[in-house]
């Protein structure tokens, strides 16, 4: 069964990188600047990809599901916790909250997990069974809270309404081309 598992959901991402090749190369380019970045990349795209289809071959299946099943076993071993999420999460009307409804937890802790930290990666091609390339181009941005953040966003609409659509869409013949600010 998960051998079926795995090969759906390889033909589902591979159905994906046609359909929304932008997107996922896009997630590529910018899986070198940490945190949800790398992550979308590595659960959702081209990275998800590339580990399903080594996953999918020969013998590997066997291991995995040795794997995981050892993972089940040690997660049902481990004591109970309680996850407080959201924006109020620190909040000490939510911690009392939660500390009242699940007495058995003494304290609850800071934040202990923080996504991964920004590393230099090198560039990456991949091939799938797509008649159209996808190429992209992605530069740390501003978070949100930054004051170039409001202007980044309406230049980048600028940038694909006056320049890049124009140009490269309608004189260059190509599928389209936009610019974008991500400020998360």
């Amino acid at each position: 069964r998960l051998g079926e598992l795995i090969d759906q959901e390889l033909q589902r991402l591979q159905e994906r990188a046609q359909s929304s090749g932008h997107r996922i190369a896009a997630q590529a380019a910018a899986r070198g600047l940490g945190g949800a970045a790398a992550f979308s990349h590595r659960l959702g795209g081209l990275g998800r990809l590339r580990w399903l289809q080594g996953t999918s071959e020969g013998d590997r299946i066997a291991e995995l599901s040795t794997r995981l099943g050892a993972f089940a076993t040690r997660i049902v071993a481990l004591p109970r916790a309680v996850a407080v999420l959201g924006d109020a999460a620190e909040r000490e009307i939510v911690l009392a909250a939660a500390r009242s409804a699940h007495p058995q937890v003494a304290s609850l802790p800071a934040p202990l997990w923080r996504g991964p930290a920004p590393e230099t990666t090198p560039d990456l091609a991949i091939t799938t069974a797509s008649t159209v390339s996808y190429h992209a181009w992605v530069w740390p941005a501003p978070t949100l809270g930054h004051p170039d953040a409001p202007a980044l966003t309406v230049a980048s609409h600028y940038l694909t309404h006056g320049f890049l659509h124009p140009r490269i869409r309608e004189q260059g013949g190509a599928y389209g081309a936009y610019a974008q600010h991500h400020p998360g």
